[in-house]
């Protein structure tokens, strides 16, 4: 199965890391393969812990769907161990890869929040990647913030 690459790209201020929850959900749109048009009208969601079998296999994944257009049917996969955080300030980074087959991820956002950890080790469990996150660091007496946040797709 090709494997694909959610990265994210994003200005931090004070902070040391972004990572995602454990059992975050992933918003993603995907495009198939067979028809080239988008294969579903909105971001699709799936989990590395919500896992469903894949029909007329012996297989697993999580996530089976139909192309909106054509009916086409395909599966994607997280692979959880890549599940990383995010520490390039101002660089796009990796942070989770994906593998599909009958359609291909072109566009995800975050819309859970994420842990973001400051310089002095101050853990803020809400950090926002919908927009700007800001907030201040009562250990390092520091404003925090998470600004211009960029969302990209690579193939691997």
């Amino acid at each position: 199965m090709p494997k694909f690459s959610l990265a994210l790209k994003a200005d931090l201020e004070n902070l040391r890391e972004v990572r995602p929850l454990s059992d975050s959900q992933w918003h993603i749109k995907f495009k198939c393969l067979k028809c080239r048009e988008d294969a579903s009208d909105s971001y699709t969601t799936m989990r590395a812990s919500e896992v469903v079998p894949i029909p007329n296999s012996r297989g697993e994944c999580h996530l089976v769907m139909k192309c909106t257009f054509c009916k086409a049917e395909a599966n994607a996969s997280i692979d959880a161990a890549s599940i990383t955080s995010y520490t390039s300030s101002g660089a796009f980074q990796s942070i989770v890869r994906v593998e599909s087959r009958g359609v291909e991820p072109f566009d995800w956002k975050c819309e859970e929040p994420m842990t973001a950890t400051s310089t002095s080790d101050q853990e803020f469990l809400d950090a926002s990647l919908d927009g700007e996150f800001c907030d201040y660091d009562e250990r390092g007496k520091v404003p925090v913030s998470i600004m211009n946040v960029e969302f990209r797709v690579d193939k691997i």
